[in-house]
């Protein structure tokens, strides 16, 4: 019995290392041994996460936005449990926040557990700036979201506005 327990103990162990060896290889920007580290772990939201980063950084957004499309699917259920948590202190941190790239960095299980509605967002972030490396500009004006539009984030309101100037120069 006791095996059995420490042996469990190191297997989560090495998981929390392997996710702490991710982040760490993701923002020294060694996205071929993050992917390939990523890649032999199980799929669940995070390292879906951490997949596309890879290929997004390694300029492949088609195949970026298939993984981000998984990662979506698994996202649906964790959206109703957490409450709205609104203040203004809040709101002031989070317009902060919009304004920078922090939606390129690495998450782990953790970030996905406590911060759902914000991984949502990130995804949203992460697609958009796919859809612009492939000047995708119709998706772009067909598929974002007025709940992530509201929240004024400056990479989708380049890409909206790029979109829209690219649209009226096609007509």
């Amino acid at each position: 019995m006791l095996l059995g327990k420490s042996q469990r103990q190191n297997e989560s162990l090495v998981e929390k290392n392997d996710d702490a060896s991710l982040v760490l290889l993701l923002i020294q920007g060694r996205y071929l041994e993050a992917y390939q580290l990523v890649s032999q772990q199980p799929e669940n939201l995070a390292n879906l996460y951490n997949k596309a980063l890879c290929l997004y950084f390694a300029e492949l957004p088609d195949t970026a936005l298939l993984l981000l499309d998984q990662a979506f699917a698994l996202t649906s259920n964790q959206l109703k449990e957490i409450p709205s948590t609104d203040s203004a202190i809040l709101t002031k941190i989070k317009a902060m926040q919009g304004k920078n790239k922090d939606y390129l960095q690495p998450i782990n299980q953790f970030y996905t557990d406590h911060f759902p509605l914000q991984v949502w967002d990130n995804l949203w972030r992460i697609k958009i700036d796919c859809l612009v490396q492939l000047e995708q500009w119709d998706e772009i004006l067909l598929h974002v979201p007025k709940l992530i539009e509201k929240h004024h984030y400056q990479n989708i309101n380049q890409a909206i506005a790029l979109a829209q100037q690219n649209k009226k120069e096609s007509e």
